[in-house]
């Protein structure tokens, strides 16, 4: 049994399960904006939309959350094939065995955290081979191009239609008008600062 309840563990743990909490909230409101895209029907109403054709929005939504899916399915099924394998390089070199190894056991989670490298170059390559190597494929062709509509709507809609540089009172402002709105550009923000 090799169990560390030391406070930094404990916060690692912790920072794991919001960190993967997170990453669900993420996909749900880009889920969420893909939905309210198809669903309603006044573009012409919504001001902040308006700036980027509807088209492109529903194009790149679809396509960019289609391939977060297979990303996703991929990803984690082949956590499960390298977890069930047991060994311990392999689960700590690949980010969804290892979540998977220390969601069943802490013991394994303290286990990840005390492997060490002996310099900081190879602490640097380790970290980014391990956190990054299957990440990337993602960020570039599915988190990408929603976050840069994303960010384009979130400016669009603070620079050109108000004087406030505050989004959270351009979102108040745009409530009072359009709750559907405010709620979609809510999710888009959301989904940004993420």
């Amino acid at each position: 049994n090799y169990r560390k309840c030391s406070f930094l563990n404990v916060i690692s743990y912790i920072m794991m399960l919001l960190g993967m909490i997170l990453q669900l909230l993420f996909l749900a409101s880009d889920v969420y904006t893909l939905v309210q895209i198809y669903a309603l029907k006044n573009w012409s109403d919504f001001h902040t939309i308006t700036y980027i054709p509807v088209l492109a929005y529903k194009i790149i939504f679809t396509t960019c959350i289609g391939i977060s899916f297979l990303y996703v399915i991929f990803f984690w099924v082949l956590g499960v094939f390298i977890e069930r394998e047991n060994k311990v390089v392999n689960s700590y070199l690949h980010t969804g065995a290892r979540t998977i190894d220390s969601l069943k056991s802490y013991e394994r989670f303290c286990i990840f955290e005390e492997i060490q490298t002996k310099n900081f170059h190879d602490w640097m390559c380790l970290t980014i081979y391990s956190e990054y190597h299957y990440d990337i494929i993602s960020w570039i062709f599915a988190d990408s191009p929603r976050q840069i509509l994303n960010g384009a709507t979130i400016a669009y809609s603070v620079s050109n239609k108000f004087t406030s540089g505050d989004i959270g009172s351009v979102i108040s402002s745009i409530a009072t008008n359009h709750k559907e709105e405010a709620v979609l550009l809510s999710f888009m923000m959301f989904s940004f600062i993420i």
